[in-house]
């Protein structure tokens, strides 16, 4: 075998060949978006179920707007032919959705609380005439034709669209 002579270079260090230009080039590659995508996907896909989680969580925590959630399930639920089911789906939802205590499901307690969180004045109006005919027609049943279930389908919709939680009173309770 032959034998190598090695060369010395600055610094006290030993080669046993010069540094080429392949070895001191600084060749690094760029990872690229889909290489990027794919390791930044999974931390912001876990921060936002975090944040998701602690809205739901939050939310849960909370019995009336657990209770107002449900409003419309329950009173689809209840919602019948019969005026007096008609009359109880109905008030029911609004005590529900307004958060009032489970006593207060009468006409006049569902219409007040509408007011109080100034619901569209037509819309009130005509929550009115329906409850009015249900209450109507406990003492005088006629066939009333202003009792329509569609009309108190179409009434829990249009109230369902409108947050009934939040009243003048508690936004300055708040602030």
């Amino acid at each position: 075998r032959e034998a190598k002579a090695l060369t010395a270079v600055a610094g006290g260090l030993l080669a046993n060949v010069p540094p080429s230009e392949a070895l001191l080039a600084k060749d690094r590659r760029a990872i690229g978006v889909p290489i990027a995508t794919a390791i930044a996907l999974p931390p912001v896909l876990c921060a936002a179920l975090a944040v998701w989680r602690g809205v739901q969580t939050r939310r849960d925590a909370d019995p009336l707007r657990r209770r107002a959630g449900a409003a419309k399930s329950v009173a689809m639920q209840r919602l019948g032919t019969s005026p007096e089911s008609i009359l109880t789906a109905v008030c029911g939802f609004i005590a529900d959705r307004c958060g009032l205590p489970d006593g207060t499901r009468t006409r006049g307690d569902a219409v007040t609380a509408l007011r109080a969180r100034r619901v569209d004045a037509e819309l009130v109006q005509r929550v009115e005439t329906l409850l009015a005919a249900c209450e109507r027609s406990r003492y005088a049943p006629r066939g009333d034709e202003k009792i329509s279930t569609d009309e108190a389908t179409t009434l829990i919709n249009a109230l369902g669209r409108v947050d009934l939680l939040t009243t003048k009173s508690t936004k300055e309770r708040a602030a």
